[in-house]
C-alpha cells in the first residue's frame, strides 16, 4: 500500500495556465473564489467532487511536490513563489495608522489583490431593526493571505489573516471580483476617507467607492453561491457599526 502524502503536501498556490487555485485547511479555492472539500485517499492521492454533479476527480502529487496530475488530463503547476509567513491578527482593528503602515508594507513588496470579494450581510440591531452592512475580503497576491475590511462609525475597521474568512450570518450576497488590484490605490482610497456619516458616507457608499477607485466594476465578476439569508420585510439600514468581524474569522 503506498503510504498518503502528508495533508500539508498539497498545500499552496496551483496554476493552471493562467488561473490561479489554492488548496488550503483540507479545502480547494477555486480561481472563481468557490470552493470545494479535499479528501486525501489511502492511495496517496487527494479527491474532489464537481460542484452541482456526482462526478469526482483524483489528482497525485509528482514526486518533486511541484504538479498535480489530475485523472481528468489537467495538469497544474505550483506557483514558484515561496510561502510567505503571513501576519494573521487576532481580532480586528481600528487602528488607522497601522493598517496605513500594512498597506505601505504591501505597496513595497509589489503585493496588490488577486481578488476581492465585495460582501453583503444583513444583521438585527437589538433583534427588532434591520440593518444591512456592506464590507470587503481582499485575497492579496504572493500568498500574502486576506485583508478584510469594513467601514462604519468607528472608522475602517480590519483584519489580516492567512485563510479566506467564513461569510458572516445573514449574508445576502457575494460578488467575486478577480482583479489585480495596486496597492498604492488601496492606501490613498484608505488614507483618504472622511469619518462617518448617515448621510451619504456610510459603509455601502465607503464600499461602492473604494470598488469604483479600484475599478472592479470594469473586471470579470460572478456572484457566489451563499447560504440562503432570509431578508426583514421592512427595508434594511445602512449600518454604522462597521460590520461583524468575529463572525468572519
Amino acid at each position: 500500500m503506498v503510504s498518503p502524502r502528508p495533508a500539508d503536501a498539497f498545500e499552496g498556490v496551483w496554476f493552471r495556465g493562467e488561473e490561479q487555485h489554492a488548496i488550503r485547511g483540507g479545502q480547494i479555492w477555486w480561481a472563481d473564489g468557490s470552493s470545494s472539500m479535499v479528501r486525501h485517499l489511502t492511495s496517496g492521492a487527494i479527491c474532489v467532487q464537481s460542484q452541482g454533479t456526482a462526478a469526482t476527480f483524483e489528482a497525485q502529487l509528482s514526486s518533486d511536490g511541484q504538479q498535480l496530475r489530475w485523472s481528468n488530463g489537467s495538469l497544474w503547476t505550483r506557483s514558484p513563489q515561496p510561502r510567505t509567513e503571513i501576519h494573521v491578527d487576532t481580532c480586528e482593528s481600528t487602528d488607522q495608522e497601522k493598517l496605513l503602515e500594512c498597506l505601505v508594507q504591501l505597496d513595497r513588496e509589489h503585493v496588490g489583490t488577486h481578488r476581492v470579494l465585495y460582501v453583503v450581510n444583513e444583521w438585527f440591531l437589538g433583534g427588532a431593526i434591520p440593518l444591512e452592512h456592506h464590507g470587503l475580503i481582499l485575497e492579496l497576491e504572493k500568498d500574502h493571505g486576506f485583508l478584510t475590511l469594513n467601514f462604519g462609525m468607528s472608522g475602517i475597521s480590519w483584519q489580516r489573516s492567512s485563510e479566506q474568512p467564513e461569510f458572516p450570518e445573514g449574508t445576502l450576497f457575494v460578488k467575486s471580483h478577480n482583479a489585480r488590484l495596486d496597492p498604492g490605490t488601496l492606501l490613498r482610497y484608505c488614507a483618504q476617507t472622511r469619518e462617518f456619516s448617515v448621510f451619504g458616507y456610510d459603509c455601502k457608499a465607503w464600499t461602492a467607492g473604494m470598488i469604483k477607485e479600484l475599478r472592479a466594476t470594469s473586471t470579470k465578476h460572478k456572484y457566489l453561491a451563499v447560504p440562503h439569508g432570509v431578508r426583514a420585510g421592512a427595508p434594511a439600514l445602512m449600518c454604522g457599526f462597521g460590520g461583524p468581524l468575529h463572525e468572519w474569522l
